[in-house]
């Protein structure tokens, strides 16, 4: 999709499809993009401890961990290693990464990057 296409406002919510993505990512809960990406499997005691060491350790704002986490599921054949996901947060909190734009930003660099 490219620039343009992504700017396009939908008709009926008036957002453009970044807008959308971006507001998915600020209203839904740790716990629910979780079980979204489980497809309603319970969590177990370590995805929820995860999240607090993701909180607690690197002190990222929800809505950026939201976006960490989907993409290392993505990117680790729907997976969650916990050093992958603690090495990206430990570069975003760096980077003082603190919105989902940038966070999706940096992201897509790193797919980018990685498939050079």
């Amino acid at each position: 999709m490219d620039l343009q296409q992504n700017q396009r406002k939908d008709s009926v919510t008036g957002l453009s499809e970044e807008e959308k993505v971006i507001n998915y990512y600020e209203t839904i809960t740790l716990e629910k993009l979780l079980k979204e990406r489980y497809e309603g499997s319970k969590l177990v005691k370590e995805d929820l401890e995860m999240i607090q060491e993701l909180q607690s350790n690197f002190k990222l704002p929800d809505p950026v961990i939201k976006v960490l986490i989907d993409f290392v599921f993505i990117t680790q054949d729907f997976q969650l290693p916990k050093f992958r996901i603690d090495q990206i947060a430990s570069d975003w909190s760096r980077k003082k990464v603190s919105t989902v734009k940038q966070a999706m930003e940096f992201a897509k660099s790193e797919l980018d990057y990685s498939r050079r």
